[in-house]
């Protein structure tokens, strides 16, 4: 089933203020990549920025990521050091074509987006702009409306090979989880504060990037941090198409995070939407996994 998101605020009121949109699904927490981690094609799955969205995941073997995010819902199944064995790119061209045209074969839905995610680091990978070649080949041949979207802690975006790809992207959607060295470290793992600086950098000449922050309580979380200044002179820096707030849907094997409230995460976005010129958008999802029931919100 197509999800069904909800825009709560009109035309006119985005000029000043955020956007909430509401995910009312009940998503099949199966199709998610912590339940596909050995294919290379999965979902679609629900997602909260892109309707139906059909994953292509680099890292069928395990987890490969630049960052170390205490949030990641990946470490709950898979080894959460980072440093599977990577694939051969020929295989996994193969693995991608002979996936898609399964997924045709089952009778799969048109896809709103179709969206490198998956195991960790899309751009780590170094066959990361062949791979890219051939989902847009595909993209165009089957769903030619469907757009391709990048999810990145924006690391590797000037590897060679990376970079001159990422026109291809219809949005690169860029992790900015914090505005002080204290705050990243602690979310995204050790050295996370340089590289995300590096990224912003390189973030700020890009056509179609956006931001992409969690909002987390907790003993480890970066609530408090989303309203400080040094978050919203990154945003200056970065100069987004969209900056998107969500909090903690997914599971985690963290203990010491949860999710905020929706007045919270409503309370940042009024904030940031006060002093970045992006126009600022609120994610909230109706349904989260089972295994968060019982946390705490921050209110």
């Amino acid at each position: 089933m197509r999800s069904l998101v909800t825009n709560t605020t009109s035309l006119k009121e985005k000029l000043s203020s955020p956007s909430l949109w509401i995910c009312r699904d009940r998503p099949d927490w199966r199709a998610y990549a912590w339940n596909n981690s050995n294919k290379v094609l999965y979902g679609p799955v629900s997602s909260r920025r892109l309707g139906l969205s059909l994953g292509i995941n680099l890292f069928p073997t395990g987890k490969v990521c630049s960052f170390n995010c205490i949030y990641c819902d990946l470490d709950v199944k898979l080894d959460a050091s980072g440093y599977a064995q990577l694939m051969p790119t020929e295989q996994l061209l193969n693995r991608l074509d002979r996936e898609f045209h399964s997924y045709l074969k089952a009778g799969g839905e048109t896809p709103d987006s179709i969206t490198f995610a998956g195991n960790g680091e899309p751009t780590l990978h170094p066959g990361f702009a062949e791979m890219v070649k051939i989902a847009k080949r595909l993209r165009d041949q089957y769903f030619p409306e469907t757009p391709l979207n990048l999810f990145t802690d924006g690391v590797h975006l000037v590897q060679e090979g990376v970079i001159q790809c990422l026109d291809d992207f219809s949005r690169v959607f860029l992790k900015v989880d914090g505005g002080s060295m204290a705050t990243v470290e602690i979310v995204n793992g050790s050295d996370a504060w340089m590289a995300t600086m590096q990224a912003v950098k390189v973030g700020q000449s890009l056509r179609n990037v956006a931001a992409s922050t969690i909002v987390i309580s907790g003993a480890s979380g970066n609530a408090e941090d989303i309203l400080g200044e040094g978050y919203s002179q990154l945003l200056h820096i970065l100069r987004p198409l969209e900056i998107y707030l969500y909090t903690l849907d997914y599971p985690t094997v963290r203990s010491d995070i949860s999710p905020v409230s929706l007045d919270f995460l409503m309370e940042c976005a009024y904030s940031v939407a006060t002093r970045i010129e992006s126009p600022v958008i609120a994610l909230w999802r109706h349904h989260r996994h089972p295994t968060l029931e019982g946390r705490n919100f921050h209110e």
